[in-house]
């Protein structure tokens, strides 16, 4: 491990500590998630330190916040002068192990919690209603967020009436991370094929609801009114992402599946020949 790598991994420690656990186990897969968005922000800003990046003192809206995984390594960047609006629609008792409430009361607690305001809303309804203005808001970031909307006409929506507001308040960049829909090693195919299962039949309650290409991402930016500065692949074998997404499509009934939905599921259990990995995560970062 470089000295790099293992100043990444202690910061990511540290920071675990902010986030609500009970055991080594849920420790050492919080650990990893940080290490992964600290990744995302070295991938987003690679001219920069992962420790002082171009966020700090600014204020940052992020999409899809959940328990806050991205929400605490977003906290830390900013520094004490800034803020992350911290937004998702999902009910207060959805999570697991720890449910929002839950996890995010937590972090609220922690030496983060100055740094952090939590706006339970629709993205969209938030960006088309005006709910941003005021905010004085620098920095967007949707990050692993995407499987949760609807659709591609929502993911447009969403980035049309961001790139609206960036116009009308004097600029805005976009971060964007999501996985990149192809296994670039063998052992990441089960984790593409359960995300395109479940896209084909999505769960109810699920992570994922709908999937995009890394390419009709970038499409969709640029017709709703952001230019692309730059896109970059970020690797994450050591996460636990892959073996969630198979286990939640193990459960699908095949019974009931639709053919496509039976037909990748099949694929995705043939695929499986050792360790579960995950596959790459796509960055983009857009101005508007």
């Amino acid at each position: 491990m470089s000295s790099t790598d293992s100043a990444q991994s202690a910061l990511a420690a540290t920071l675990a500590q902010c986030a609500i656990s009970t055991s080594p186990a849920v420790l050492k897969v919080q650990t990893s998630q940080l290490v992964h968005r600290l990744n995302l922000l070295s991938a987003f800003f690679p001219s920069h330190d992962y420790t002082e990046t171009p966020l700090a003192g600014s204020t940052v809206l992020e999409i899809g916040c959940g328990q806050g995984d991205t929400t605490i390594i977003l906290a830390h960047a900013v520094g004490p002068g800034g803020k992350v609006l911290a937004l998702d629609p999902a009910p207060l008792d959805y999570g697991s192990p720890y449910t929002l409430e839950q996890a995010q009361g937590h972090l609220s607690a922690s030496r983060l919690g100055d740094r952090i305001e939590w706006i339970r809303a629709d993205p969209l309804e938030a960006a088309e209603n005006g709910s941003l203005d005021g905010k004085d808001l620098k920095w967007v970031v949707l990050a692993h967020s995407l499987f949760y909307m609807s659709g591609e006409d929502y993911v447009y929506r969403l980035l049309k009436a961001l790139a609206d507001y960036g116009k009308k308040h004097g600029g805005l960049k976009l971060l964007f991370a999501e996985w990149g829909m192809k296994a670039s090693v063998p052992g990441a195919e089960a984790h593409l094929l359960a995300v395109k299962a479940q896209t084909a039949q999505p769960l109810r309650g699920g992570n994922v609801q709908m999937s995009l290409e890394p390419a009709k991402i970038a499409e969709l930016a640029k017709k709703a009114g952001w230019v692309v500065e730059r896109e970059a692949w970020v690797e994450a074998p050591q996460m636990d992402d892959g073996g969630w997404e198979v286990s939640a499509a193990k459960s699908m009934d095949k019974g009931e599946s639709t053919r496509e939905a039976k037909a990748l599921l099949e694929k995705m259990e043939a695929s499986i020949k050792g360790p579960i990995e995950c596959m790459d995560v796509w960055t983009g970062v857009f101005t508007a």
